[in-house]
């Protein structure tokens, strides 16, 4: 058995990641009660976003299964709303329930949000994640349904979902409230937003009030003494249990790829005069696309194209046509500069990370201490939030004696570049080790004994064999890369503005026909990048073009 075959497995990782929380509760105990609050209400915070988004991804995901259609439709919107950034969800309900919404604005409490604070949060989260769910649910459970098939010849639908579907659902569910758990635990636009006192929230608030010109808004005088007072056991504890969730994450990740050879979606493929499926199938399909696609739309269109005129009975809103299209057209070129440095910035740090993604996850196949190494350093970044790693990278270049890292720091969007790549690094190394891991080994093995060096099976195998995977990995990377705020906040240069950061500072005041207006321009533009990549890297429904790389050495 190669070494390869056997990283397959990972057996370990239970193991340590019993210890990582072992340690983690121990930290967790040394610190004070106030330090405690915060990382409880932070990990609570993910437990409840992916407790509401897993339900709702594991009825989407039935619903592509078993519908045609409507399926196809459906999987198309949580291609696109999966690499959305969580923020402008928050412009999407905040259009309709918060500050300046069409619905709060006709109850005539126009600064009164009808939905806010932690349920308005965790719902923003779950929104964020139930796309990404579905997909994983999809890729995991591959195309065959051989076993509930079988199942159904000799028991009841009921009984085959309860002790069949039910079972083959129980690992994802796990992995998905565990990788939940870490994405909102190094967010914090949406806690920002609704003034979540999570660790990373406190993080970025102490360091922003300490910036000039820094405002505290509306936190409580408990909050803000909160900023100041986060000792490094509470940290650490949070980084070792972000740890330990991650390292179980990746274990039942790394499992499910190698139980899935192919890299291809859970969807039947019915020939044309077939049913279109079940009608609770089709009325769940529907509804998932109302949820998710057309009262989102809804609102921010709508939002758009208010405004108050002047009527006999006096000033009232109304919405027109006219004022959706001049709102949205005053808004691109109001907004240009931030457009171009958010791609400039995407630019940079999905290169990077592509390229060092790759290194790491090819050499793992074969190293058993790169695997490690490669592992390591997943797991470290997944248990860091996003403004400690822009505090730190700030940090270093200010404390650095070299001229070039200050003139770095303040003339160019480098350490900007890098704060994004190091926070989007675990999304990558994700889907480059579902496409590295499905290379043939026997590829390898051949190419051992015709004496091809490493570097050249590198190249063959790893680079050429997957060009267009990588092109569509590094397009998706980008359409990532563009809307991330947290880590990049905090290390963007005078004079420089983002489209993240743009966007934050408008949700703050409430959303308004600018907002909805950025709210949809950046959407459409990220939207039409991903869809693009999704569609060079050849990730398909159908098992005979999955994304699965040409015999160069049987041609």
């Amino acid at each position: 058995m190669t070494q390869h075959r056997r990283l397959g497995h990972l057996q370990n990782l239970p193991t340590w990641a019993a210890l990582l929380a072992v340690i983690a509760g121990v930290l967790f105990f040394c610190a004070h009660s106030s330090e405690r609050e915060i990382a409880t209400r932070t990990i609570a915070l993910g437990l409840t976003a992916s407790a509401l988004a897993f339900p709702l991804a594991a009825l989407t995901a039935w619903a592509i299964r078993e519908t045609n259609l409507l399926g196809r439709w459906l999987l198309r919107a949580c291609i696109c709303l999966a690499v959305v950034p969580v923020y402008l969800n928050v412009g999407y309900q905040d259009a309709a329930l918060g500050k300046l919404g069409w619905l709060t604005s006709s109850s005539n409490q126009v600064l009164t949000p009808l939905f806010s604070g932690w349920p308005a949060a965790a719902w923003a989260h779950a929104t964020s994640l139930m796309p990404q769910f579905t997909l994983l649910i999809l890729f995991s459970l591959g195309s065959k349904r051989t076993y509930e098939e079988q199942g159904l010849m000799e028991a009841s639908a009921w009984q085959v979902f309860l002790n069949i579907t039910l079972r083959r659902l129980l690992p994802l569910a796990l992995l998905s409230l565990m990788w939940g758990i870490v994405v909102c635990s190094r967010e914090i636009a949406v806690t920002d937003l609704y003034q979540i006192g999570t660790m990373a929230e406190q993080l970025y608030l102490g360091y922003a009030l300490n910036q000039p010109g820094g405002m505290a808004g509306n936190w409580t005088a408990d909050q803000l003494a909160q900023t100041g007072n986060i000792g490094w056991a509470i940290c650490l504890s949070l980084f070792f249990a972000l740890a330990s969730v991650a390292t179980l994450a990746v274990g039942l990740f790394n499992q499910q790829i190698y139980e899935n050879k192919e890299l291809t979606l859970a969807i039947p493929q019915r020939p044309p005069n077939d049913s279109n499926g079940s009608r609770m199938a089709i009325a769940t399909a529907a509804c998932m696309l109302l949820l998710l696609i057309a009262i989102p739309t809804f609102n921010v269109v709508y939002r758009v194209g208010l405004a108050v005129e002047t009527t006999a009975e006096g000033p009232a809103l109304a919405w027109h046509w006219s004022n959706a299209l001049s709102s949205v057209i005053r808004t691109a070129p109001d907004h240009s500069n931030a457009f171009y440095w958010s791609s400039i910035i995407a630019m940079i740090s999905s290169t990077v990370v592509l390229l060092s993604a790759f290194g790491a996850c090819w050499q793992s196949r074969d190293s058993v201490f790169y695997a490690i190494v490669t592992l390591l350093i997943w797991v470290a970044l997944c248990g860091v939030s996003g403004p400690r790693i822009g505090i730190t990278i700030s940090e270093w270049f200010a404390a650095s004696r070299l001229p070039l890292a200050h003139w770095l720091y303040d003339q160019t969007v480098i350490p900007s570049a890098l704060a994004n790549a190091f926070f989007i690094w675990p999304v990558a190394v994700i889907g480059m080790w579902a496409a590295v891991a499905r290379i043939p080994q026997h590829q390898i093995d051949h190419a051992r004994t015709e004496k091809i060096g490493k570097l050249r099976r590198g190249v063959e195998f790893g680079i050429l064999q997957n060009a267009r995977a990588l092109l569509g990995l590094w397009i998706l990377l980008w359409a990532i890369s563009f809307g991330e705020l947290s880590a990049t906040q905090m290390v963007l240069p005078p004079g420089i503005e983002t489209v993240p950061q743009v966007t934050l500072g408008k949700l703050h005041a409430g959303v308004d026909e600018t907002t909805s207006a950025l709210t949809i321009l950046t959407t459409g533009l990220i939207v039409a990048i991903a869809l693009l990549g999704w569609i060079i890297a050849g990730i398909t429904s159908s098992p005979a073009h999955s994304m699965q790389p040409p015999n160069r050495l049987n041609r």
